[in-house]
């Protein structure tokens, strides 16, 4: 693979609108140059990576954003490009993993002062792709596919806390912490959890004030939330919880944002996945993988596309192998320190043996159906924080929009939902509203010695 800047990879700056490729033996890197040639700014029809296309932490000296929309960017792991082995009598298997989507790095983060943004500007009409055998439909407005996306922005020093003074009026509420020394910033977009019985009583401001733990909001608050001051209970008489509203930051330095055409429905979706793929008798494993890690998702999901082979959540690993694997390159997958909103399906899902997957200190606050969903084992779900969720046919006026419908209860969705599995590892996850349970799953089962011999 051979490194090269953009516009030296594609002999010149393609006009706006044009289908943008990454060859496989390409590793483009959107460096400063291209930056300032674009004045951060970066429009194409779709994008196409069977190589390698890069956003390195480096390129932000001068310019601190960069924007870049796309009816869709499919990442294929590029196959068609291992001509040497297609020339081969004896037929073999091959790992394919060299075609990605690169946007910082673990130890070199996307800088705290630079914001990118991926809008998938497609909507319903859009051109949409159809499945490989063995997999699913990639769809329309998409990222991801059978290659590698990894995304790390501005760590976060903590993506939550809690009232401290309740509250039912005004613009400005106290929280337990100095939100600013958390890296959190004037202009970022919070979510405020319900503390009643009706979690549409959450509320989404913009912050336009820090003073320590004083946070001054865009508009007035609407209804009570109860503070730490107030929200003590005790549990016969010995245990203390504390029933404080989550105040949660939504805001990242790496957006994906799907909202424009969505029509309140068809969003973006990220896609990651894996299939063998055949070819003149070899066999290509494209393998992909997903490293999410402070990233906003914003606008994300297909709303009605519910089916095991063809659900379009806001990010999707569908049948990926999440271990890392020296011999072929391929790193761990994980979701840490992400924001999902205004979403119109289930934020993070983990199915057909997306075994081992690490969903860890997400914020899912305001989508449709399940905020996380796994049918895989081993999955990993902690430290999530996650509020206002609907039912699909209470949202929005879908009920009275549609003709003879029924109220599908046996479809109620949950904050965290495991029911498809017996083997995942669920802690430290706070839920705070949802149309049907916080928590949907089995127990943990016990043996025999636990019960004292009665099983």
């Amino acid at each position: 693979m051979v490194d090269c800047n953009f516009m030296d990879c594609l002999g010149g700056m393609p006009p706006a609108f044009a289908h943008l490729r990454v060859k496989t033996n390409q590793r483009m890197i959107i460096d400063e140059t291209v930056l300032k040639r674009t004045n951060g700014r970066m429009q194409f029809s779709s994008i196409f990576i069977d190589g390698t296309l890069v956003i390195p932490a480096s390129s932000f000296t001068r310019v601190k954003h960069l924007t870049i929309e796309a009816d869709s960017v499919i990442v294929n792991s590029g196959a068609g490009g291992h001509r040497e082995l297609l020339s081969r009598r004896r037929r073999e298997t091959v790992n394919v993993s060299n075609g990605g989507l690169i946007i910082g790095t673990e130890d070199d983060p996307i800088p705290c002062d630079v914001t990118i943004t991926i809008k998938l500007t497609g909507d319903k009409f859009s051109k949409s792709y159809g499945a490989f055998p063995g997999s699913i439909p990639i769809g329309a407005k998409a990222l991801g596919g059978m290659g590698g996306v990894q995304m790390f922005g501005c760590q976060i020093y903590r993506t939550w806390t809690t009232l401290k003074t309740t509250v039912s009026s005004g613009n400005t509420i106290t929280v337990n912490d100095d939100v600013s020394a958390l890296r959190w910033k004037i202009g970022d977009k919070i979510a405020l959890a319900t503390t009643d019985y009706e979690h549409r009583h959450t509320e989404y401001f913009t912050i336009t004030g820090l003073n320590g733990e004083n946070i001054i909001l865009d508009k007035n608050i609407k209804w009570k939330h109860i503070g730490t001051e107030d929200g003590f209970a005790t549990i016969r008489g010995q245990r203390q919880l504390i029933q404080a509203a989550e105040v949660v930051l939504l805001s990242r330095n790496i957006k994906i944002d799907g909202f424009d055409g969505a029509d309140g429905k068809v969003g973006g979706r990220v896609l990651i996945t894996s299939i063998i793929d055949e070819k003149n008798g070899h066999k290509y494993l494209r393998t992909g993988f997903g490293q999410f890690s402070f990233v906003e998702f914003r606008g994300m999901g297909q709303f009605g596309y519910n089916n095991f082979d063809d659900l379009r959540a806001q990010l999707l690993f569908y049948g990926v192998n999440t271990a890392a694997d020296p011999t072929t390159g391929r790193p761990e997958s994980f979701v840490k320190g992400c924001a999902f909103h205004e979403g119109f399906h289930t934020a993070i899902a983990a199915m057909f043996d997306t075994d081992g997957l690490v969903i860890d200190n997400n914020s899912v606050f305001g989508c449709v159906d399940s905020a996380i969903r796994t049918d895989s084992k081993k999955v990993t779900i902690t430290n999530n924080v996650v509020g206002n969720i609907y039912q699909f046919q209470l949202w929005e006026n879908y009920v009275e929009q549609t003709v003879n419908t029924n109220f599908a209860d046996d479809q109620m969705p949950a904050g965290i939902m495991t029911e498809e599995t017996n083997d995942v590892i669920i802690s430290f996850n706070r839920v705070a509203g949802v149309d049907g349970s916080c928590y949907s799953g089995h127990g943990e089962q016990c043996g025999a010695d636990e019960v004292g011999g009665r099983v």
